[in-house]
């Protein structure tokens, strides 16, 4: 698929048109958004659901891989999620690489029990925030300490493994959920790539 189908990230919607003919490609899907740009979806065979399915985009990777899919790129937006949700994201992340984790080689996964306290508190409690944010709790702060933890960790390993492309995908992924809690991007990120460098240093050692 061309790359274009980024480029809808965080537009809005206004108008979609369905057409069919007979040469190819036989269908053409266009949808149009309120900055007067659209985009052209178009296939010799292809349909879609018959309404909205209840989810975000984790529950959709999920069902795709369930019926036999591969992901084969993913482009991660800004959608507006309430504080609770990213919340409920963030915890659900961690469970999610922890899992991950839990399943590495023995050598690997004793790295990271015997460092993860450590690196947690290396990771500063002192979080600047955009300009009108509120301060975070401390339940917050943990949360997303503990977050950046197993995200650096699983960063690293893709890192050392020379791949690069998917060790950029978690890094922005962790930085996109946490900057949505007001924290700066440059800030998650400079905090992200310090915790990343230690993890570096633990599993090459």
């Amino acid at each position: 698929m061309k790359s274009g189908i980024g480029d809808i990230i965080g537009k809005t919607i206004s108008e979609v048109v369905v057409t069919e003919k007979r040469n190819s490609p036989r269908t053409q899907i266009f949808l149009v958004f309120r900055d007067d740009s659209y985009l052209e979806i178009y296939g010799d065979s292809f349909s879609c659901a018959g309404g909205l399915d209840k989810g975000g985009s984790s529950d959709a990777i999920k069902y795709a891989q369930n019926m036999g899919a591969e992901v084969v790129e993913t482009y991660p937006g800004s959608v507006e999620l309430t504080g609770e949700e990213i919340k409920a994201e963030i915890v659900e992340l961690i469970e999610l690489q922890e899992m991950a984790i839990n399943n590495q080689p023995k050598k690997l996964l004793l790295a990271f029990k015997n460092n993860r306290d450590a690196i947690i508190e290396g990771i500063p409690a002192n979080w600047e925030l955009k300009e009108g944010e509120s301060s975070l709790d401390y339940d917050v702060i943990q949360m997303i300490k503990i977050y950046m933890t197993t995200s650096s960790f699983i960063s690293a390993w893709y890192h050392l493994k020379g791949e690069k492309e998917n060790r950029d995908k978690a890094a922005h992924s962790c930085a996109s959920l946490i900057s949505a809690l007001g924290v700066p991007p440059e800030v998650v990120m400079r905090k992200y790539i310090e915790a990343e460098k230690s993890w570096r240093k633990v599993v090459n050692d």
